[in-house]
């Protein structure tokens, strides 16, 4: 199954993502402070601006600016997973399935998930005010998160305007704040397998040069939502040539 994300033309996301079957992320504050430093890391790497964040107790919620989303998330994951699972001798997947993402592009959306992250505490009973709350991009003199204030400062006058209307759009829901829903592709083997056949025409992939073959799997890639995998496989090469200059730069893909 190849699947597809939603990409931004003002490179603006939320970012979400949950424990495995729901499982509980942070057992304390050390867990969180710990996934900050790896936001901060992770952000400064890929260039990344963090424009709001909420660390929940079994998902976090990040609305980001960036150009490398996948990259970004991924780098993220792995340098906190590591020492989580030293901490807990883990196993076992932690965050399970991809992250899921939205685009954000009209200066509403981008507005309404401001408050929709900021009330994710409030609404979960962690806090009676989000001042109280530690682990969100509300300034409370921790700072554990180096966040990018450019649209919060444009959308609110001051910090207790901003408290004020996320107390007021306890209402808001994942639904609401959805500009361009993830759109997932579907490429079966079989239908991967057609198109290679229709491309070859009716050449062997045993008798092409190596030329032949890169210039097919781009084909393969730009004309299919077909996971790297997936062309590796039917191509019988490496994911390491698959992925070599791939005609799928501009696009972020699942392996």
């Amino acid at each position: 199954m190849g699947k597809i994300r939603k990409l931004s033309s003002e490179g603006i996301y939320h970012v979400y993502f949950r424990g495995s079957s729901r499982r509980v992320i942070f057992y304390d504050d050390e867990d969180r402070k710990l996934f900050c430093n790896c936001i901060n890391k992770a952000a400064k790497k890929f260039k990344t601006k963090i424009l709001a964040y909420a660390l929940m107790d079994n998902h976090i919620h990040l609305l980001v600016k960036t150009n490398f989303l996948s990259k970004f998330v991924s780098s993220l994951k792995i340098s906190f997973i590591r020492p989580y699972y030293k901490k807990y001798f883990l196993t076992d997947s932690l965050f399970g399935s991809r992250f899921g993402s939205s685009v954000k592009e009209s200066t509403l959306s981008i507005k309404k998930c401001i408050l929709y992250i900021l009330a994710n505490p409030l609404k979960a009973g962690l806090c009676a005010d989000i001042s109280e709350y530690r682990w969100i991009s509300f300034e409370n003199g921790f700072k554990d998160v180096e966040v990018d204030n450019t649209f919060i400062n444009f959308y609110f006058d001051s910090k207790e305007n901003l408290r004020d209307q996320v107390k007021s759009s306890l209402e808001i829901k994942e639904l609401d704040i959805v500009e361009k829903e993830d759109v997932w592709c579907k490429t079966t083997f079989f239908d991967l397998a057609e198109l290679l056949h229709k491309i070859l025409a009716g050449r062997k992939i045993s008798l092409l040069s190596k030329k032949e073959l890169f210039e097919i799997k781009n084909k393969l890639l730009l004309e299919s939502s077909a996971t790297y995998s997936q062309i590796a496989s039917l191509l019988n090469v490496s994911l390491k040539f698959v992925l070599y200059k791939s005609a799928r730069k501009n696009h972020l893909r699942d392996i």
